[in-house]
């Protein structure tokens, strides 16, 4: 997909929804929201709660997925400040991604090559690089012998 944008993201602006892959993509996605909200909706049902009232134990929005075991523990007030930091950490990453694209239209070039730091590893980065050679410089082997620093 991205040979045929020619690097762009693919959005609506620069032609990138075009692609017969979006098509499935998006299907699936969406069915996959239906049958969460549907699984959600029958789950408040067999409480005998309206389409949308919910119970004092749960929250609006939290589908109990937490593999990691981040909010589990957590008290409703906690929670809530969490999904709300989530839920704003969500938009502006939508944010970000619409200014990418908005940049992509704006000078005719994929982001990629316009920000090009952006998207390159730190570890990579010469002033990075020269910054930990100085700071760990004394912490190399050239005050060894034989391999063994004293």
């Amino acid at each position: 997909m991205l040979v045929e944008t020619g690097g762009f993201s693919p959005s609506l602006i620069n032609g990138g929804l075009e692609q017969w892959e979006i098509v499935p993509t998006l299907a699936l996605a969406i069915y996959m929201a239906s049958v969460l909200e549907l699984q959600d909706l029958q789950a408040r049902e067999v409480k005998g709660l309206k389409f949308n009232e919910y119970s004092k134990d749960s929250l609006p929005g939290d589908l109990k997925f937490d593999p990691l075991h981040i909010a589990s523990d957590l008290s409703t007030e906690q929670k809530v400040d969490f999904l709300e930091k989530e839920l704003l950490n969500g938009r502006l990453a939508m944010i970000a991604v619409a200014c990418y694209v908005a940049e992509e239209v704006a000078f005719g070039m994929p982001v990629v090559q316009f920000t090009p730091d952006l998207f390159q590893p730190l570890i990579f980065a010469n002033d990075f690089r020269a910054f930990m050679d100085g700071a760990f410089g004394m912490a190399s082997m050239d005050g060894s012998i034989n391999g063994i620093a004293y």
